[in-house]
């Protein structure tokens, strides 16, 4: 290794002997543990850097593929490792137990299979492979503004513990505002080294998401409690059962991935949730970044991830999707692929085929609208090059805007191959649990296509356009979502003619148009809320759809400023930006709550909110909030529930803790778990369960699509007066129901 005129330059071979120096450190942390030589942390770092880089980097080394800059070379590497855990945990899985292996995802047959493969690999890459370099920049670049960046994650860590110990937001508060400091500082600053943009956007993702994840000792969300509690079986079984009858235990990110990664680091599987989970999943904007910089400039790039990740969304119910996060990396991976032109047609494809495969197995809902994207962006481009289509005078122009490219990236075998395995496999595991999901979703669709068309009554996000709010803080946050999405709509459009900023591959601009598509469907129809949430599609949107926000408010300002004959120069163009990066931090203080909870006006975020929900939220801000947050008492009222029940009878519970605790700690909602709603009846030995928001506030989580979010606990007084109460703390209650 080397420095040069601002360049680093590091030999392949080197970094092959950092490879193998890490691997005989990993093994080393596992001896320790088993001389009981603990070293807090030590196995649980060293073990996630082997984990997450090696076994990838050493297969790129292995496809030669050098002409790729830092940033892609770390995301195609945690890419090619997590593909590399996953496929190769699935055969340990199936192959050991045919050899007399009865626990193959155990701490042993993992350590010894994972390193006897990596080591292969850094044989064969230091036998056959001919020294060569990575060259990464590093000039003008100030270490002190790095090192401080790289203190940002440590803000939420400390925030976090003050939150969960003392209920004091002020940290959290105040690192808010530094984050939105420090990208205005960029923008605002043509000074400062643009090399330090992607590790900005890394840290920022990371404070957002960690200032969620952290708080709590336990898990907080919905999805991820059923994700816990497949992910807790293989682990208790050292087995993956892909025959279990349930969508998400046919996800092989959370039957197999987050397993291995709990078992090597001996780290419990609500850390790794807590903890890994979003450090991989901060990897998605530094890639977009990566993405955008490629057909934008590097503030336009800058802007455009830091406008994705202030979207609630991302650090809110993402982290409560462990196998939407996974395959999301995978989508970004593709997307990466795509606007790659320094790979080789076969490398590309090589890479496409298993990011593809990995984004299959580890969501299928994101899969299903990745299909239908791909399937109709292939259709658009066959027509473009259709002849006789082109010799349309009207079409003209519409058709060469989607001219093929060069380098092809949707090809007809692309997009049957990936339809064929996504069915397949849906249809082959989980007693085709994940595959129904998609017919029953179709067939709601045209049940509901005429019946609930515009419907404002209906569950979608037309409905919460049309509605009025609850304040007007409310109002203001409503606004700017829906003027940000107005900026989306003029960026695409003024994209359709390429500017001197911007230059937009064609299959990039043809799936954004068509995610745009989706979101105003997703809007419009409510049939597709039953499916996926209206927000959580808009999210997936901005993947695409991030960088048209902020072309669109360039081009608003632009048209400004020619309605005011003042000139469009570079300057100009500049002080868009600075007005760009103002309105993306303002909507980051309306989504982290951090306005609402100033303001004493519902907070119910999580992290900021804890010592004012029971203060100024009324009775929908306090079930919402107690049903993602979970108190101790109501925790440890779960596990003994799960401890010392009697297995045969059924458990009743409202319907956030079915869905939640009692799904982590005994049982998903189709293995014993029943609805209370205010008219049911219990003719049966059975349990009920109370948590924090039904023993604290007698209020209960009703059933979904009802006109109120909660109904009394009163209601189902006449359960509980015929009930024998058999625990109690001061969070939780368990009464046991005779049979009448």
């Amino acid at each position: 290794m080397y420095s040069n005129l601002g360049y680093i330059r590091v030999s392949n071979r080197n970094l092959l002997i950092v490879c193998l120096s890490i691997q005989l450190a990993f093994l080393g942390t596992v001896g320790f543990d088993l001389l009981n030589l603990n070293i807090p942390v030590l196995r649980q770092l060293i073990g996630f850097i082997y984990l997450t880089f090696i076994p990838g980097f050493l297969i790129l080394e292995t496809l030669r593929l050098n002409k790729l800059s830092l940033i892609e070379v770390i995301l195609y590497s945690t890419g090619l490792s997590l593909c590399f855990l996953m496929f190769l945990g699935v055969l340990i899985n199936f192959l050991f137990p045919l050899v007399g292996i009865s626990s193959p995802l155990s701490d042993i047959p993992l350590i010894v299979t994972i390193s006897f493969v990596v080591i292969l690999l850094f044989i064969f890459n230091m036998s056959t492979k001919s020294n060569s370099y990575y060259e990464f920049e590093y000039k003008n670049t100030s270490f002190l503004f790095i090192l401080f960046l790289l203190l940002i994650p440590f803000l939420a860590i400390f925030g976090t513990l003050l939150v969960n110990f003392y209920q004091n937001n002020l940290l959290l508060m105040i690192s808010i505002l530094i984050i939105i400091g420090v990208v205005i500082f960029l923008v605002f600053k043509d000074s400062i080294s643009k090399n330090v943009y992607p590790l900005s956007i890394y840290v920022i993702s990371i404070f957002l998401l960690y200032h969620y994840s952290l708080i709590s000792m336990d898990l907080c969300g919905w999805d991820i409690n059923t994700e816990y509690y497949f992910s807790r079986l293989t682990v208790q079984n050292s087995f993956w059962d892909p025959d279990l009858s349930n969508n998400v235990n046919s996800m092989i990110s959370i039957g197999v991935l987050m397993p291995v990664y709990s078992i090597l680091l001996n780290l419990d599987l609500i850390w790794i949730f807590k903890i890994i989970c979003p450090l991989l999943f901060s990897l998605v904007p530094l890639c977009l970044y990566s993405i955008y910089i490629k057909q934008t400039n590097e503030k336009v790039a800058l802007l455009s991830a830091y406008f994705f990740v202030t979207l609630f969304v991302f650090y809110t119910e993402m982290l409560s999707l462990v196998r939407q996060q996974i395959a999301e990396f995978f989508l970004i991976l593709l997307i990466s692929l795509m606007v790659n032109g320094n790979l080789s047609n076969s490398k590309r494809s090589f890479l496409c085929i298993i990011f593809s495969f990995s984004l299959v197995v580890s969501h299928y809902g994101l899969s299903y609208i990745y299909m239908f994207s791909l399937i109709f962006s292939g259709i658009l481009l066959f027509i473009s090059n259709n002849l006789w289509i082109k010799k349309l005078k009207n079409m003209s122009h519409f058709i060469n805007i989607f001219a093929s490219p060069k380098k092809v990236f949707i090809t007809q075998s692309y997009i049957l191959l990936f339809v064929v395995f996504a069915l397949a496999y849906y249809i082959y595991t989980s007693n085709s649990s994940a595959f129904l999901s998609l017919t029953r979703m179709i067939n709601h669709t045209f049940n509901s296509i005429f019946t609930d068309f515009l419907d404002p009554g209906s569950p979608s996000g037309f409905s919460h356009i049309t509605s009025s709010s609850i304040s007007p803080l409310y109002n203001v946050a409503k606004y700017l979502h829906i003027f940000s999405q107005f900026l989306i709509i003029v960026g695409v459009i003024t994209s359709l003619k390429e500017t001197k900023f911007i230059n937009i591959t064609t299959e990039y601009k043809l799936f954004s148009i068509i995610y745009l598509l989706i979101l105003v469907v997703s809007i419009v129809f409510p049939f597709i809320e039953i499916s996926f949430s209206t927000s959580r599609i808009y999210h997936i949107s901005l993947i695409f759809l991030s960088p048209f926000c902020v072309i669109g408010g360039i081009t608003i300002i632009k048209l400004t400023s020619n309605i005011l004959n003042i000139s469009w120069t570079e300057k100009r163009f500049k002080n868009s930006l600075k007005i760009l990066s103002i309105f993306f931090s303002i909507l980051l203080l309306f989504n982290t709550k951090f306005i609402f909870v100033i303001a004493n006006e519902r907070p119910t975020s999580i992290p900021l909110g804890q010592e004012k929900i029971d203060l100024y939220g009324d009775e929908d801000d306090i079930i919402s909030f107690y049903s993602q947050y979970h108190p101790e008492t109501e925790i440890n009222g779960a596990k003994w529930l799960s401890r010392y029940r009697e297995h045969s009878f059924n458990i009743y519970a409202d319907r956030a803790q079915v869905y939640n605790k009692l799904t982590s700690y005994i049982m998903p909602k189709e293995y014993g778990l029943v609805e209370l709603t205010n008219d049911t009846t219990i003719n049966e030995n059975a349990y009920v369960f109370l948590g924090y928001s039904n023993v604290h506030f007698g209020l209960m989580f009703n059933k979904k699509y009802s006109e109120k979010s909660w109904y009394g606990i009163n209601e189902i007084s006449q359960i509980l007066d015929t009930s024998f109460l058999v625990y109690s703390n001061s969070g939780s209650g368990i009464y046991y129901k005779p049979k009448v």
